[in-house]
């Protein structure tokens, strides 16, 4: 045993050589040979050639040497000791590069996570270590999703292959997602990734569709606080897909009663939900409309550009005249002074600018004669009230 922790301490020192040559000798030869010389791994010797292994993920950049540290790794995971060390190695870690939000080695780290969960029985062994992983590997992935195309696309490989090679990953990840063990807003990469995944197969996104669409209202049309833009991006793969049946019973009532509740938190996702769904919004536009006018002519401009922009993702995505014109008749209402007479300038503007959100329906005759009347009703209110928008507007 002396003689082994000589070896490696020798080891150790040379490990970070430039050599590529030398590289591959120490972890295809020496190091195996110092483990073939002990009958079983103790864990005063897997936590040194633990430290042997982690002095390389952020100096080792070429294939070769990367490769012939993986190999070693994959071959000693079957080792429970070697497994247990290597893993709360990895984990601290991969939650240092997290904390300092550093690029440096994430992606080898994401890499020998992987291995650990497909090389392994590590999965087994721990429910709230398996969640550990996947919150480390969730903060890691979202600093390599801002990284180079070629990084972005290794990445996302590498979570292909271990929702391929690991299903029961897959599957617990999901779960764990939805019962909040692993933080959705701190995850939104993973999220996306597991959506991709699960569309290269219908039937796995049928089957877990259900569990993705609730986790999408809990954490974000839900939320006690706003969502980030990229939590309700993530989940662009499911919104593109849903049914009309899905976004009608679970979506829009979701919507629709958290823009009444607490429309700052949730405009923004509303937005993001519009823009990115593949549907006719015809039938859902004046429910909508009717809760967001009120935010159109709010205070904060914040509010009224995210209002504006629903609006004209609902004009834009309403392929029936009937449905143009209804909201064009709930927005001449309120400019008429049916929710009480509009006293300040930025309501105003913001009625008209929501007039203007119209201009994205689809073009069609039926739109040529409405434009008609749109038009009449503006010529009209000016002559009412455009002394007092001008005179308001050289106020300011």
């Amino acid at each position: 045993m002396a003689d082994s922790s000589d070896s490696l301490i020798s080891i150790a020192a040379s490990v970070t050589t430039s050599s590529t040559k030398r590289r591959c000798r120490i972890f295809r030869h020496e190091l195996p040979s110092i483990l073939e010389n002990n009958t079983e791994m103790s864990p005063e010797l897997a936590s040194s050639l633990v430290d042997v292994i982690f002095k390389t993920f952020s100096v080792y950049d070429d294939r070769g040497s990367r490769a012939a540290v993986d190999d070693m790794i994959e071959k000693d995971l079957g080792d429970v000791i070697f497994m247990k060390t290597f893993a709360a190695a990895l984990v601290q870690a991969m939650e240092k590069l997290s904390k300092f939000q550093s690029h440096v080695g994430c992606y080898r780290l994401l890499k020998w996570s992987c291995l650990l969960l497909t090389k392994s029985q590590f999965a087994t062994v721990s429910k709230n270590a398996l969640c550990r992983v996947a919150a480390a590997q969730a903060s890691l992935i979202h600093i390599v999703m801002q990284r180079s195309f070629r990084e972005r696309r290794a990445c996302k490989q590498a979570f292909f292959n271990l929702f391929s090679q690991a299903p029961d990953i897959f599957k617990i990840y999901t779960e764990e997602l939805k019962d909040a063990r692993i933080p959705c807003k701190d995850s939104p990469e993973l999220i996306w990734l597991l959506l991709e995944f699960s569309y290269t197969s219908p039937s796995l996104f049928e089957k877990y569709k259900p569990v993705f669409l609730d986790i999408y209202v809990k954490a974000v049309l839900n939320a006690k606080e706003k969502p980030t833009k990229g939590l309700s991006e993530s989940f662009q793969p499911l919104v593109m897909h849903m049914s009309h049946e899905d976004f009608q019973s679970i979506v829009v009532s979701s919507s629709v009663k958290m823009l009444k509740r607490n429309p700052e938190i949730v405009m923004e996702s509303v937005g993001i939900l519009l823009k990115s769904v593949n549907l006719d919004l015809s039938k859902y536009a004046t429910e909508i409309l009717s809760v967001v006018l009120s935010q159109v002519r709010h205070a904060d401009e914040g509010r009224r550009v995210g209002a504006l922009a629903v609006v004209g993702c609902l004009s834009q995505k309403s392929s029936n005249p009937d449905a143009i014109e209804a909201m064009f008749n709930a927005i001449k209402a309120v400019i008429g002074g049916s929710e009480g007479r509009l006293q300040f300038l930025y309501q105003r503007i913001g009625m008209i600018n929501a007039l203007q959100e119209l201009s994205n329906a689809p073009e069609g005759k039926y739109l040529n004669s409405l434009s008609h009347t749109i038009c009449n009703f503006l010529l009209s209110f000016y002559k009412t009230e455009g002394i007092l928008l001008c005179s308001d507007l050289l106020l300011c």
